[in-house]
């Protein structure tokens, strides 16, 4: 196991400089909530692109399961609005399932979507 410096962003919006002192201050990995489990973060496409651009080594999401609905749901409105271009550019992004009443079938429709959608199987837990 290695460690290394990350940052985890939800609504922040980033800015150019915002990105250019997390490179200066040594930030390998950044990951961005794509889907709280009720709503897409306005920022999210937004801040991956500026993640991107700005030559930050890793760039993440994360997609949260909420307590009601399938898994697949949740994690396809993860997916949803985020351009194909950074989709793929995504290395990971884990199943983020820690509210009371997730269940086990919901988490496993999630890594099981997240899957599908070419992506590695994680989970996020608290």
């Amino acid at each position: 196991m290695t460690w290394v410096y990350g940052v985890d962003l939800s609504f922040s919006q980033l800015d150019e400089d915002d990105v250019r002192l997390m490179k200066l201050a040594g930030v390998q990995v950044v990951a961005q909530c794509l889907w709280t489990g009720a709503q897409q973060p306005a920022p999210r496409v937004t801040n991956l692109r500026l993640l991107v651009n700005g030559g930050i080594p890793a760039v993440i999401g994360y997609a949260s399961i909420g307590t009601q609905g399938s898994g697949d749901w949740h994690m396809q409105q993860a997916r949803n609005g985020v351009p194909d271009d950074l989709w793929n550019l995504l290395r990971r992004v884990p199943v983020d399932c820690e509210l009371d009443g997730n269940t086990a079938a919901q988490l496993r429709q999630g890594v099981d979507k997240m899957a599908s959608f070419g992506k590695p199987r994680d989970v996020y837990l608290s």
